[in-house]
């Protein structure tokens, strides 16, 4: 997303923090997001069967069954943290207030227009870990979602909860008009494709 690379503080600036970054749209770039917390994980050698595990030291203490005295399945509470992550952070379910946007663009803020994420994360974050989805299971759920969302609303910007109808208005504007070009490289690459 960063060709000519960013501040690790200030990101829209360069390393030198006068010129500005220049950025490729995410659909562009084709960004990889991974969610990963070595420090705390468990490890199970290839060819080894996934044990239960015990300890309460996990990233997020909203986890129902952590405990440092009933073994627990780790995946379930991978399943469970992701499932949380997505609540809090896009879905604002209970928690935290809005965070102010920066520059424009929305961080850690919760989204008005994420509604279809609503069943996926009830699922995923059940109190009963037998009751959450396999990983493979809410990835085909997640597939399922995406597969029924239009692609006008799949390359949407992200709403924050308490923009004004003008201001919202201003925004969608905008979008549409940073939009078009990749319209017309999409309808470009579906014609290359169909031609050969």
């Amino acid at each position: 997303m960063f060709p000519q690379g960013f501040h690790p503080v200030n990101d829209i600036f360069l390393p030198d923090i006068t010129t500005p970054a220049s950025t490729i749209p995410r659909l562009d770039a084709r960004v990889k997001y991974y969610f990963v917390d070595y420090g705390i994980s468990s490890y199970f050698p290839a060819g080894s069967q996934p044990q239960p595990v015990l300890g309460k030291a996990g990233r997020d203490q909203d986890v129902p069954e952590l405990s440092d005295t009933v073994p627990y399945d780790p995946f379930k509470v991978d399943i469970f943290t992701i499932g949380n992550v997505l609540r809090r952070e896009f879905q604002n379910v209970g928690f935290h207030p809005p965070v102010a946007t920066y520059h424009g663009l929305i961080s850690v803020q919760y989204c008005s227009n994420l509604g279809f994420l609503a069943p996926l994360t009830e699922r995923m974050t059940q109190r009963v870990p037998n009751s959450r989805p396999s990983a493979e299971q809410a990835l085909q759920e997640w597939r399922t979602i995406r597969a029924r969302i239009n692609i006008l609303h799949r390359h949407w910007r992200l709403r924050g909860p308490t923009e004004g109808l003008l201001w919202a208005s201003v925004q969608d504007i905008f979008h549409v008009l940073k939009f078009i070009p990749r319209i017309f490289r999409w309808i470009g690459r579906m014609l290359r494709r169909n031609s050969a």
